[in-house]
């Protein structure tokens, strides 16, 4: 269970996720956890495949959950946010 209304759950099951995928305009990294039991990884994936769209960068975590922590609990997320500021970096070298 979560904690979003369901003014929240009614925006987000009426959102097309992949005409918001296809119009991005600025460089964005999706982040996906493999083990994630709200989001499914392969179509989440697939999704953003199918956007065709260059502005779009991809990284899963495999060994993940939905809160970014391995499978006995331990906290991921240093390593998720070293991994979001190496990508980040080159991003804000090109904006520059």
């Amino acid at each position: 269970m979560t904690d979003h209304g369901p003014d929240w759950w009614q925006q987000m099951l009426s959102l097309d996720q992949a005409a918001v995928m296809r119009a991005i305009a600025i460089p964005t990294l999706v982040i996906q956890s493999g083990r994630d039991t709200s989001v499914s990884a392969e179509a989440a994936q697939a999704m953003i495949a199918a956007a065709v769209n260059p502005r779009l960068s991809w990284r899963s975590y495999p060994e993940l959950d939905h809160g970014l922590r391995e499978a006995d609990g331990t906290p991921a997320m240093a390593r998720v946010a070293g991994d979001i500021a190496q990508w980040l970096d080159p991003q804000l070298d090109a904006a520059r």
